[in-house]
């Protein structure tokens, strides 16, 4: 009767110790996808910050050019270099909000979730497999 007190008392152990290994590696898994989303977050704000810039300089160009050949032009330059901007300005203001860099992320970490799922699940495996021979 004593020897099957121990034997209950081990697997209860070892399952403790399986949940909280299990425990412990989606709490990091999550870590780390907050940190790699975070990134992402960043980079996406820099890109942005560097098309706008782009975008400026591109508006101002084609206002330069326009100026340098205003006096063959004349009134007709500053229409044509406003019909030049504002197409050019709307395209890349709508291909700058169709940009997701979560798209372009391969599938199995597109979301946190399958991130944490595909990053955590081999671990998590190999955890479960080594508690039920331990038990």
């Amino acid at each position: 009767s004593s020897l099957k007190y121990y034997k209950a008392e081990e697997v209860y152990i070892i399952v403790g110790g399986v949940v909280s290994v299990c425990i412990l590696i989606i709490g990091s898994a999550r870590s780390v996808a907050t940190r790699l989303f975070g990134f992402v977050d960043v980079a996406e704000d820099k890109i942005d910050d560097g098309i706008n810039m782009l975008q400026s300089e591109l508006e101002e160009d084609i206002e330069e050019v326009f100026a340098q050949t205003s006096g063959a032009l004349g009134p007709a330059g500053k229409a044509m270099s406003y019909g030049i901007k504002t197409p050019i300005s709307r395209g890349i203001d709508q291909a700058q909000s169709e940009l997701d860099l979560e798209d372009l992320l391969p599938c199995p970490i597109k979301t946190k979730l399958r991130f944490v799922i595909a990053l955590s699940l081999p671990f998590l495996l190999y955890t479960l497999i080594q508690g039920g021979f331990a038990a």
